[in-house]
């Protein structure tokens, strides 16, 4: 699970990076995440899976389930300072998402927007 102190939870924080967060699309516009810098000396996550996308919630809770593992394995990675929200694109989603090609797309995202530490 991702650890608490970099996840978004309250609801005026989401609608402040939905509203004025950066787009970065995949490469097949599946997955959207929007970054929006912030204060905090961590990195903060936030998901959003909507119904068009998978109409069914044990679906929808799997689809985050997997997105919060890839980005737990990854906030090591990522520069501090920003907040990411994480979409699911309602006409271009499939029904089921692989972790593997999942991260490859977030991988990808996440370099296009110079969000990842060079070692």
């Amino acid at each position: 699970m991702l650890p608490k102190i970099h996840r978004m939870s309250k609801k005026n924080e989401i609608k402040e990076v939905a509203a004025k967060g950066e787009k970065f699309f995949s490469e097949n516009k599946e997955i959207i995440l929007k970054i929006l810098g912030n204060e905090a000396k961590k990195t903060k996550v936030g998901f959003s899976i909507p119904k068009l996308a998978a109409k069914n919630a044990v679906k929808r809770n799997r689809i985050k389930r997997i997105l919060r593992e890839i980005f737990r394995k990854e906030i090591s990675n990522i520069k501090p300072g920003f907040s990411i929200l994480v979409y699911l694109n309602r006409k271009n989603g499939r029904k089921e998402i692989n972790y593997k090609e999942a991260a490859g797309e977030i991988k990808k995202i996440l370099k296009r927007a110079n969000l990842i530490i060079k070692k």
